[in-house]
């Protein structure tokens, strides 16, 4: 089994993740196809995938906000060798921690 499901569409090339802290699937792009790449007229970020399915890292760091959800709700972590590491200014229980990352089911 693999850390990550890929997907590939028509939209672009993405990874998705269970997120322990959140509790939920969390979607990392890696590239774009053509008229999909900006938005309001800015280039979408994308991040670099090291193509390890088993133990994945990815650069650089990202952020997953909620800024509806009252208080607002912060995901800050970067993904290395398999483990999901959680920065400051993540909301959550996990932050501050090391996870390693569970197998897709």
């Amino acid at each position: 089994m693999s850390k990550l499901t890929r997907i590939n569409d028509s939209v672009g090339e993405a990874y998705v993740f269970y997120c322990p802290g959140c509790e939920m699937t969390h979607i990392i792009p890696v590239s774009y196809t053509a008229g999909n790449d900006t938005r309001n007229g800015q280039k979408k970020p994308t991040w670099v995938f090291n193509g390890d399915m088993d133990k994945p890292s990815f650069k650089p760091n990202f952020i997953v906000d909620w800024r509806g959800a009252q208080p607002p709700q912060r995901c800050h972590s970067i993904i290395r060798d398999g483990e999901i590491i959680y920065l400051d200014g993540t909301t959550h229980s996990l932050c501050g921690s090391r996870v390693k990352m569970k197998d897709d089911q």
